[in-house]
């Protein structure tokens, strides 16, 4: 049959819902024996609408008038209904008024056929409606899958555009720290060059008229300005590639992580012999990477030493709290004015009263950085000028490495010693 050419019948469903027995077997004979629809049947408009609730035909042949519930409200309470409200339905009646035709085209059926019905024009309207049907909803699908494309499309050129800004911000911030990372080195360079040009220069012309106290004088000027460039380039690169620097955790005990930051101290800090550590635990393990703490407490034993004068003494006590270690790293000296207690974590931060001292403002900076690769944090207290302050180093025993942001308020991290330790603070 012509009709039947590109439609498969076994793939539909069609519901017959007609109160006349002799009308429902002449349709579901002919659709289903002879074409071979799967039929469903219902006898009044209430149980038409539970039948195609639950089967889910893929369209309704509907008899207008029935007792009861006729067809009118049968096919408004199936548009009603989210389950069957996009259903084709067809009316078959044998009203012809023009008005009984829109009140049905109103309550959302889409075609009528008359009866007495005539087979091939019910086969030929439930076909085409099923073709449109189809095509309607083939082209919903095409449209909803283009609009996610589109969606998501827009969304990768969003997060495009992102990581454009972002590249471009860092580009930018690279540029500057280069500038910077020049204007500093170049300004710190001159005076442990000079001192060494001269040195060098007395040395070379005036040695057989220099005494050996004053040969010796030179020479560890000299050798103070190379130790100096030599920290100062080490730290330029270490601040300039630290995103790169592995964080690799491993189990330490308290002991060792003791030993290793005295040993530490002993063998980069010249002035070791002012460093006295205080460990308050000596049991566990701490899960960590220790390579990063030894540089975090150098860095901040380093920086106490240089502002505090001989003979004040700088003090580390290190215990556990609430799962947390703590490193509290405590001087007598210069102390940080009021308000500027932050400033001296940002890159080349330095205080208002530390002119006198040369350095490049890196060493804390670098310690924050390198705090926040192993979810510790850092913070510090200080109560004046020339009252000392105390580095705190704060992070976990069994650490994650997951970053963290600068805390808006430092003093909450700030320790309380365990029950009997003394507090950490700052040495006179």
């Amino acid at each position: 049959m012509q009709l039947l050419a590109h439609t498969n019948p076994q793939i539909y469903t069609i519901l017959v819902v007609d109160d006349n027995p002799v009308n429902l077997k002449m349709i579901t004979d002919y659709l289903g024996k002879e074409i071979g629809f799967h039929m469903l049947t219902a006898k009044s408009g209430k149980s038409g609408l539970e039948r195609a609730r639950r089967g889910q035909p893929d369209i309704i042949l509907l008899d207008v008038l029935m007792p009861g519930m006729d067809g009118f409200e049968t096919c408004h309470r199936l548009k009603a209904q989210p389950e069957t409200k996009d259903i084709p339905v067809i009316f078959m009646t044998a009203l012809s008024d023009t008005k009984d035709k829109v009140k049905g085209f109103e309550a959302g059926g889409v075609d009528y056929v008359t009866k007495p019905i005539q087979q091939e024009e019910v086969l030929a309207r439930v076909i085409t409606h099923l073709r449109m049907y189809d095509l309607t909803h083939h082209l919903e699908l095409l449209v909803d899958a283009r609009t996610r494309e589109l969606k998501e499309s827009l969304q990768r050129e969003k997060q495009l555009a992102a990581q454009l800004r972002q590249s471009l911000a860092k580009e930018v911030e690279l540029h500057l720290l280069k500038s910077q990372m020049i204007e500093f080195i170049s300004h710190e360079f001159r005076t442990p060059l000079t001192v060494i040009t001269q040195a060098v220069s007395l040395l070379t012309q005036f040695s057989d008229k220099l005494s050996e106290d004053q040969r010796q004088q030179q020479l560890v000027k000299v050798n103070d300005s190379i130790v100096f460039v030599h920290q100062l380039i080490q730290d330029v690169s270490l601040i300039v590639n630290i995103a790169d620097v592995p964080v690799t955790p491993t189990a330490v005990p308290w002991q060792t992580l003791c030993d290793t930051l005295k040993e530490a101290a002993r063998t980069s800090l010249p002035d070791n012999r002012r460093v006295a550590f205080v460990c308050m635990s000596d049991e566990g393990t701490i899960i960590t990477d220790i390579n990063c703490i030894k540089q975090i407490v150098t860095q901040l034993v380093a920086n106490a030493l240089k502002f505090s004068d001989p003979p004040a003494r700088v003090q580390v006590n290190a215990f556990t709290e609430e799962g947390d270690v703590v490193i509290a790293v405590a001087d007598g000296g210069i102390g940080i004015p009021a308000g500027e207690q932050e400033k001296i974590f940002a890159l080349f931060g330095r205080a208002s009263n530390v002119e006198a001292r040369r350095g490049l403002g890196l060493g804390l900076s670098m310690a924050w950085e390198l705090a926040a690769k192993i979810h510790g944090r850092l913070a510090v207290e200080s109560h004046g000028i020339d009252q000392g302050s105390t580095f705190v180093l704060r992070f976990p025993q069994a650490a994650h490495f997951t970053a963290v942001s600068r805390p808006a308020d430092t003093a909450t991290i700030f320790p309380q010693p365990q029950p009997g330790a003394p507090a950490p603070r700052a040495q006179g």
